[in-house]
């Protein structure tokens, strides 16, 4: 099994689409932050890629792959 760093990430998300007619003035809701934990798949000029579950083994797979735009991140932590 390949070692991967294990990172704690603090980024910007927008919310969700309303479901609903809003009237303009009561809208006030903004961006949100989020932290994610997991292990630092790829790093690209614009993105990482991270996964909170990888398997063993000489087959890696990972379930719950999450790609995080660099523009996005505010803070990132290696974890021991």
């Amino acid at each position: 099994m390949k070692e991967r760093d294990l990172v704690k990430v603090w980024w910007m998300d927008s919310r969700g689409a309303t479901s609903s007619w809003s009237r303009v003035e009561d809208i006030n809701e903004g961006v949100c932050e989020m932290v994610s934990v997991g292990y630092l798949l790829k790093e690209h000029d614009d993105h990482i890629v991270i996964a909170p579950h990888i398997s063993t083994g000489d087959d890696q797979q990972a379930c719950g792959v999450m790609y995080i735009p660099l523009c996005a991140i505010i803070k990132r932590e290696a974890l021991p």
